[in-house]
């Protein structure tokens, strides 16, 4: 999971949906020396566009000044908040949670620096 991003030579990559333990997906930030990963609920079904909210979360809140960290805290955060909002539906939730969705509470990031395997 960190090897791919790694290649791309880039200060800074976020990968979101890998794959990880216990039914669950994991997203990851990595930086040339280290990386944060969140891990969250796989969903059965999810609508398209999910990836693209994530990174415009994470873009806003890194624009915002929060620690790279911090952003993909909030934005998986975020991203759980409009997904929950349209469990069943077809489209993301977005325009009515928009306020829900910014302010979420921040989810655990590990910050060791392990990626899933």
């Amino acid at each position: 999971a960190i090897a791919a991003p790694r290649r791309l030579a880039r200060p800074m990559v976020l990968a979101s949906s890998i794959p990880a333990p216990s039914g669950s997906i994991a997203n990851i930030i990595v930086l040339a020396d280290r990386c944060f990963t969140t891990t969250t609920k796989r969903r059965a079904r999810v609508p398209n566009g999910t990836g693209d909210l994530l990174a415009a979360l994470f873009a806003g809140h890194l624009l915002a000044g929060r620690t790279p960290a911090d952003s993909l805290a909030r934005a998986v955060a975020g991203t759980d908040v409009a997904l929950a909002a349209c469990e069943g539906r077809e489209e993301l939730a977005i325009a009515g949670n928009l306020t829900a969705i910014v302010a979420a509470t921040p989810c655990n990031v590990d910050r060791t620096g392990t990626p899933p395997d």
